[in-house]
């Protein structure tokens, strides 16, 4: 006689050894993902200020970016902490940031795979359909090195979604996905986002309305007294990075528009659409609620009008949440074409739909301009402004002051007072007002050279980069991520105060301004 399911299972049988197999291929698809991130092995240059901020808050100077100046150039409050007691603890912040950005998509993988089979009733190898999307997903292997706090609030928002649903499916008040909703919150600003929407939802549950106001309680704990210590601190509602980007009305929601049209608009955004039909045939909470928070985030995403980093940074963060959707969609499409067609009922043809899906997804490391612009952001980084930072530090007197318009690695390691010229941590040239703001490149676009040289930097970098020939030409001016410094070449105020230098350095040259003597 044959024994029962419940008896096979009971001794021991597949679904017992699934949960060992299912670690082996999420360990698998994190190797996966790391060779993924080692191909673009990409560190941004903004990565660098938080370093620096975290560098002062170690050495006592406390959290900002130039001695004595209390300025929010940051957005990233946790994530600045975390790589501050790293440097504590005597760690590279250069490694340390990888490793945590790596270290977060891999939770994420496992977050997203035990909830999941969980809430959406999926086994065996369905349940690691998201995981995998995640793996293969250009945008999070850039960001999975990227040495930003992306990955970090992508877990901790995909964490606080799937444990609210879980929970709130039975009934519970979902407090640990408060919590970390405040977590998410001080790592960024926009978590606040989230915690509305998830309110929002607990308010329009019958089962948990009563008690929807203890789900704050958490959230109030964590964000109350850091949001009283960083408006005590800086004196401004928001950081001065919000000021530096936004501002530009109408025409910076088309640029934040045309930045998600330009995600949806390949073969991987194509798959991301998946997440579109599980809340379509399904039309219940634990995928609607998803779905809503992708698109309210979406909508947020345009007002700010996009960013201007590489590989859709600010699309990450709900990235993992689209790819459990959208595995949902898939699978749900899968299962409508078996009870039609025959050759879709079998396991084999749904794996062979299933890896088309995730080829599409992999296709921007294929080949596109985006990765183009990774793999160029990457030796402006590394090629150029690291190197160059170094050799400031050493060349530069005590007491010189530096002006620039890339104010991260150069910054950083010269160690130089430095005048950020696109005002992230300058909170004058942030509240300036710019004519056509939000029509060009996101977070480049703040300027007021006049306030520049009225402080009368010792060194002007307009174009950091190492050259062939000691030759400062006009085109150099004229870079559309700096608008700012494109009439230097005609202001006789900068001509007369400033004389270019050209320095050697690795068989190169480093052009650049310096103050003359009779100004300083």
């Amino acid at each position: 006689m044959m024994a029962s399911r419940n008896e096979r299972v009971s001794a021991g049988g597949p679904s017992q050894r699934w949960p060992a197999l299912a670690l082996l291929v999420i360990a698998l698809l994190a190797a996966v993902l790391f060779m993924h991130a080692r191909f673009y092995d990409y560190v941004v240059d903004d990565a660098y200020i938080s370093f620096r901020y975290a560098r002062n808050l170690v050495e006592g100077e406390g959290l900002v970016f130039n001695p004595g100046e209390r300025v929010e150039g940051y957005t990233n409050f946790l994530w600045v902490m975390l790589i501050a007691l790293g440097m504590r603890l005597g760690l590279d912040p250069a490694g340390l940031a990888k490793t945590l950005c790596f270290g977060f998509v891999v939770l994420t993988m496992l977050v997203v795979y035990s909830h999941y089979g969980r809430i959406y009733l999926r086994r065996s190898w369905q349940r690691l359909l998201p995981a995998a999307l995640i793996a293969v997903s250009p945008p999070i292997a850039v960001w999975a090195f990227g040495s930003l706090e992306t990955t970090m609030f992508a877990f901790l928002l995909t964490a606080a979604l799937l444990t609210h649903i879980d929970s709130g499916e039975r009934g519970k008040v979902p407090l640990a996905s408060s919590a970390l909703i405040g977590l998410a919150a001080i790592t960024r600003p926009e978590g606040m986002v989230f915690a509305t929407v998830l309110f929002a939802d607990l308010l329009l549950n019958p089962r948990l309305r009563r008690r929807a106001i203890v789900w704050l309680i958490p959230i109030a704990l964590i964000y109350v007294p850091y949001f009283a210590w960083r408006y005590t601190y800086y004196g401004w509602l928001f950081p001065n990075t919000f000021y530096a980007k936004t501002g530009g009305g109408w025409s910076q929601f088309l640029r934040g528009l045309a930045y998600i049209r330009d995600f949806l608009v390949w073969p991987g955004g194509i798959v991301t659409l998946l997440a579109i039909v599980p809340a379509t045939l399904k039309r219940n909470r634990k995928t609607l609620l998803p779905l809503l928070i992708c698109f309210v985030w979406s909508c947020y995403v345009m007002v700010i009008g996009g960013d201007g980093l590489a590989m859709y940074r600010f699309i990450v963060p709900v990235l993992p949440v689209c790819y459990l959707l959208s595995a949902e969609g898939l699978l749900l499409i899968l299962e409508r074409l078996g009870t039609k067609l025959a050759v879709f009922r079998g396991k084999p043809a749904s794996l062979v739909i299933v890896a088309i899906c995730l080829l599409m997804v992999l296709s921007r490391s294929l080949g596109s301009s985006e990765r183009d612009f990774v793999n160029e952001d990457r030796i402006r980084v590394q090629g150029n402004w690291v190197p160059i930072g170094k050799w400031l530090g050493d060349y530069a007197r005590p007491g010189e002051t530096l002006a620039i318009a890339v104010a991260g690695a150069i910054p950083y390691y010269s160690g130089l007072y430095t005048i950020d010229m696109l005002g992230i941590t300058d909170p004058h040239i942030a509240h300036v007002e710019i004519e056509q703001m939000g029509s060009g490149t996101a977070g480049h676009e703040k300027h007021d050279i006049d306030y520049v040289l009225a402080r009368r930097p010792t060194y002007i970098f307009h174009y950091p980069f190492m050259v062939k020939r000691a030759v400062i030409d006009r085109h150099q001016f004229e870079k559309s991520w700096y608008p700012g410094i494109a009439g230097l070449p005609d202001n006789e105020t900068f001509l007369a105060m400033y004389e270019p230098v050209s320095e050697e350095m690795a068989g190169l040259r480093i052009n650049f301004f310096r103050l003359r003597e009779k100004f300083r």
